[in-house]
């Protein structure tokens, strides 16, 4: 169980900078990044510190890209103060939060589908179907941007493009079965103020594919050379096209080791098979069949030698029946 106590350290900060972070709408991150400045530098009773990019990820959990993104943030609305210094930059708080930039607050615009009067009130209680509601930024103009153009705020009335809210939200009367159709549809997804990256059409998800798998060409043909002593390339273009083939059918780096050490095992000591250990016999089409061959029963060592010295005996046998029929 933590139990901090004051006597083992602390941050001064004053009322008024606490009362002023309070008020400011800044990211999760940059609220890290921030805490991390303010211990290492009024944390130590000083203005200013020199804080690498490790420390911050050590304190915060952060990634180093996210920390650099949030640095910069804080830089941008003034809340930080960034010096370079070599390899390690310099950070200071700026306590004169008059000059600080956050981001804007944002205001609630509900739009009536009959004739898109805004009404500029935060209570959403009460809202029938005949309204649609926006949140934009309260910036110097009362506008809503996308990737389409610009919505304008004009006497009450939403536009784009000089045609009114109204004309664009499809109502029971304008909306028929002939009208539906995929180009009015992304049409209509498009113009409603909400940003593009929040509005998933049909042709984002047509451009969003399944990324193509790297094929480990080069460690394949390691396995297999590392275990018959040959040198086959990664790079021979008739090898690659059946490995891609193998690798198309669902086919993974792991079969192929299966695949080399089975037909090892059966074909090194064959001198008529051992030629076909290559890889435009073992990758061919019959590799399936190569995969789910049963394992081949493996002898002990005792069992080997008394195999051996069987065919040995054989061997010898076979040897003076031929002698014997030759002198007859």
């Amino acid at each position: 169980m933590a139990n901090p106590q004051v006597e083992n350290g602390h941050t001064d900060i004053a009322n008024e900078i606490v009362e002023a972070l309070a008020g400011i709408r800044i990211s999760g991150e940059e609220w890290q990044i921030l805490l991390v400045i303010l211990r290492k530098t009024y944390g130590w009773h000083k203005k200013s510190d020199c804080i690498s990019l490790s420390q911050f990820q050590i304190l915060t959990k952060v990634k180093k890209p996210n920390i650099i993104r949030a640095i910069n943030k804080l830089v941008e609305k003034n809340i930080i103060i960034k010096k370079d210094n070599g390899n390690v930059s310099n950070y200071t708080f700026n306590k004169d939060f008059t000059n600080w930039k956050p981001l804007s607050k944002k205001i609630t615009h509900i739009i009536k589908k009959d004739n898109s009067k805004v009404i500029n009130d935060n209570n959403l209680n009460g809202l029938d179907n005949s309204c649609v509601v926006i949140n934009i930024d309260n910036g110097d103009n009362d506008v809503i941007k996308n990737d389409n153009g610009v919505i304008n705020i004009d006497n009450g009335v939403i536009k784009n493009d000089n045609i009114s809210l109204s004309k664009m939200i499809p109502t029971k009367e304008s909306t028929t079965k002939e009208t539906i159709t995929k180009e009015t549809i992304t049409k209509e997804t498009n113009i409603v103020g909400n940003s593009s990256d929040q509005i998933k059409t049909e042709n984002d998800f047509k451009k969003k594919g399944k990324e193509k798998e790297n094929i480990p060409y080069q460690e394949i043909l390691d396995d297999l050379n590392s275990k018959i002593g040959s040198n086959y390339k990664s790079t021979t273009p008739k090898t690659r096209e059946l490995i891609q083939a193998r690798w198309n059918e669902g086919f993974r780096l792991d079969d192929f080791v299966t695949v080399h050490r089975k037909k090892i095992e059966e074909w090194q000591t064959d001198n008529n098979m051992r030629p076909y250990l290559r890889p435009i016999t073992l990758y061919s089409n019959k590799f399936e069949g190569y995969l789910n061959q049963p394992e081949r029963l493996r002898m002990s060592t005792l069992e080997a030698k008394n195999m051996a010295v069987y065919q040995r005996i054989v061997a010898e046998e076979e040897e003076k029946e031929r002698r014997k029929i030759e002198n007859d």
